[in-house]
């Protein structure tokens, strides 16, 4: 959950997907209800403006969408406004959109709802981070093999030398016959 707020006739929560990541999918999700009864408005109309981080290069307006159809953020990086559908959402109490963010920081999420004369702004702010690199994932996996060669070569050196050593400080063995050699 990224925010809930009561404002006129209204209770607005917003969901966004945990930990978003730019270039990846995000899922931004919103629940409307009435503010006396709790009840689900099905019948709203949900637009979301997005304002990038600041320090973004803004020179045009039009929204683009990125090459899986979902939108996002223009590759300028300026603000964008999509309408969010009970359609597009998994749950049918929610409005949701799904997008894509093609810059990572602090971005801001301005709400409007509007049903019939009531008509509300709420606003937020989220973050969306840099995806992991992905070679960084695999480095514990790349580590092993090496790691598990030199440790099994430091045990065989290790033993050789403890063998070396344990065969300086031990006395030359003599051999006993005992009794049988009296015989001849």
């Amino acid at each position: 959950m990224l925010a809930r707020e009561v404002q006129g006739a209204f209770t607005v929560t917003t969901f966004i997907t945990s930990e978003p990541q730019k270039d990846r999918p995000v899922d931004v999700s919103v629940m409307v209800q009435e503010r006396d009864s709790n009840n689900a408005i099905l019948d709203a109309t949900v637009k979301l403006v997005f304002t990038p981080p600041a320090g973004s290069f803004a020179q045009t307006n039009e929204q683009e969408c990125s090459a899986s159809g979902i939108p996002g953020a223009n590759p300028h990086f300026e603000r964008f406004a999509v309408v969010a559908t009970r359609r597009q959402a998994s749950n049918k109490l929610l409005y949701a959109a799904p997008l894509k963010f093609d810059a990572s920081g602090i971005w801001q999420l301005h709400t409007f709802i509007k049903r019939g004369g009531d008509a509300v702004k709420v606003a937020c702010s989220f973050s969306v981070s840099a995806p992991p690199q992905k070679w960084i994932g695999l480095l514990p996996y790349l580590l092993l093999p090496p790691l598990m060669v030199v440790l099994f070569a430091a045990n065989q050196w290790l033993r050789r030398q403890s063998s070396h050593s344990l065969e300086k400080l031990q006395p030359a063995k003599t051999m006993n016959f005992g009794a049988s050699e009296k015989l001849n």
